[in-house]
């Protein structure tokens, strides 16, 4: 018999092999798809040679680039190619279904953003979902590496902030008499960016995120608004006609008023309700956010039964588009125009200026020629938005 001499080098890989198994997922090592992964990354493949990238991942080892992890790897690149456009954000929701992806996932974010003040709030594991607040970064990289190596869907938050005009700067109080704005928010970080627009977009005014202990509910706590800043006061009425835009807004806020107890008369797609004594001002807010419902107030005093608020919703102004505009023009509903277009795409300031024209217009039956300059001035800054 004779002995097999080994050379030094298949020496040492033998006992690194004793030493370091290496771990196979469904033949292939970890460290073979790392290196497929490292391939997608290198700038001679990132920019479109899918199949030069595929190429070379079969060098690494035959059939490496249908592993499923390395496949979705390949899918993803591909499609991101397809976007033309990256749009900075700065906050975003990253969803993972997988629990220890997810928890690994959230652990690098905070590796990463140490010393640079990212936030993570965790959206609950029935969402399997947290947010990141990037403190002003652009998100992009992070985004990019969880879809890659986490298999994450990404959603970037909108950069636009709220418009607090005087339709959002109504007030309530809680039970502890914590004045506060009349809107739950999700989890904190809404809650504070809502106050820190709420701030910048009225000087003087200081306000900050509130946890409600008792329903567990996120608001905006009021502390101080300007001296120039006057709260709208809302009139008490107990009884009022909503209209509705189509039968299944109807049935459903026919069900919800039945619930509370007041009189209903429904004929076509509009109810008059009763309050019986109650007063009717939320109710006539929550048809008009949820249903987009036109609300008459009876025994409503003049400026109030036909404001802005309760004539036009968000939901219009979500929907207005050109269509719209020039069937408003033909009605000579201008005034209507002029809100939806500052209501959807207008500055705080705009806005007001826009109300405040619209209230004097129904007050006085007609429009003065400053109001009419200023209005059709306001609505050509953002005419052009629409198309």
């Amino acid at each position: 018999m004779y002995k097999t001499i080994k050379t030094m080098r298949q020496a040492l890989e033998e006992a690194r092999s004793y030493r370091d198994p290496i771990k196979e997922d469904k033949g292939f090592s970890t460290q073979q798809i790392k290196m497929a992964y490292g391939i997608l990354n290198d700038p001679r493949y990132k920019q479109g040679n899918y199949s030069g990238a595929v190429s070379a991942i079969e060098k690494i080892a035959k059939g490496l680039s249908d592993h499923p992890d390395v496949a979705n790897a390949l899918k993803r690149a591909n499609e991101s190619l397809e976007e033309e456009t990256i749009t900075e954000f700065k906050k975003m929701i990253v969803t993972i279904k997988d629990p220890i992806k997810r928890a690994n996932a959230m652990k690098d974010i905070e590796r990463f953003g140490k010393g640079t003040g990212f936030r993570i709030d965790k959206m609950g594991d029935e969402f399997r979902s947290f947010r990141i607040d990037g403190n002003g970064a652009d998100l992009n990289k992070f985004a990019t590496d969880m879809k890659n190596f986490y298999g994450a869907t990404i959603k970037a938050e909108s950069l636009e902030e709220a418009v607090f005009d005087s339709d959002a700067m109504q007030t309530i109080k809680l039970k502890n008499g914590t004045k506060v704005l009349d809107k739950i928010y999700t989890d904190r970080t809404q809650a504070d960016n809502a106050a820190s627009s709420l701030m910048k977009q009225h000087k003087g005014a200081k306000a900050d995120a509130y946890y409600n202990l008792v329903n567990k509910k996120f608001y905006v706590r009021i502390k101080e608004l300007p001296s120039s800043f006057k709260e709208e006061t809302i009139t008490e009425f107990k009884k009022m006609t909503v209209t509705f835009k189509d039968m299944d807004s109807f049935a459903k806020a026919y069900v919800d008023l039945a619930k509370k107890g007041f009189k209903l008369q429904g004929q076509g797609l509009e109810i008059k309700v009763d309050g019986n004594g109650a007063d009717l001002n939320k109710y006539a807010a929550d048809m008009n956010n949820f249903y987009g419902a036109t609300v008459k107030a009876e025994s409503l005093g003049e400026a109030a039964a036909g404001s802005p608020s309760m004539r036009i919703s968000k939901q219009d102004a979500d929907k207005f588009d050109m269509a719209k505009y020039k069937e408003n023009e033909k009605e000579n509903q201008h005034s209507d125009n002029a809100l939806l277009l500052v209501k959807k795409f207008g500055t705080a300031a705009d806005y007001k200026k826009i109300v405040d024209i619209d209230i004097r217009h129904q007050k006085a039956g007609h429009i003065s020629m400053a109001d009419l300059k200023t209005r059709n001035d306001i609505s050509r800054k953002y005419i052009g938005r629409l198309i």
